[in-house]
């Protein structure tokens, strides 16, 4: 029988009352946790005999997330497959990143310096060890900001 992966929740040790974001934040953020365990699920059935390397870590600045890594397999050379959810204040260092964000969605730029943000993702990248199969990599992440003039 395969082994079936750990689909524990890491949310609940890194969420705040304080965060504020939308209904849809907490949605999505849940949502790809629940795809990260059916991914790496799926995996775990091509390789039974091994099991993935969790790390839940904290971000200091506020959220954490679930990083599994299987590697040295029959089938797959290395499979990362990692979700977090992450918050923070606006530095000027990432302010043209959240500027270009915000443009491209049809948002004002104004007042993001020093305005809050929260963000939700997962990230894959599989390196199956047959070199006739694709690679793998992909990265779908959920941005909110929380300005003066609301949440975009």
């Amino acid at each position: 029988m395969n082994q079936s992966f750990d689909q524990s929740s890491y949310l609940d040790s890194i969420w705040s009352p304080s965060w504020n974001v939308s209904d849809q934040f907490v949605e999505m953020a849940t949502f790809y946790e629940s795809v990260q365990s059916q991914i790496c699920q799926s995996l775990t059935d091509f390789e039974p005999q091994l099991t993935f390397q969790i790390d839940k870590w904290i971000r200091e600045e506020g959220g954490g997330g679930k990083t599994c890594v299987l590697q040295r397999g029959q089938t797959f050379d290395k499979a990362g497959v990692n979700h977090s959810t992450v918050t923070g204040t606006i530095l000027e260092s990432q302010l043209p990143m959240f500027e270009s964000m915000c443009k491209k969605a049809g948002y004002g730029t104004d007042h993001l310096l020093g305005a809050t943000f929260s963000a939700t993702g997962i990230s894959l990248v599989i390196h199956p060890k047959n070199p006739f199969i694709p690679t793998t990599h992909a990265n779908y992440r959920y941005f909110e900001i929380n300005t003066p003039d609301g949440l975009i």
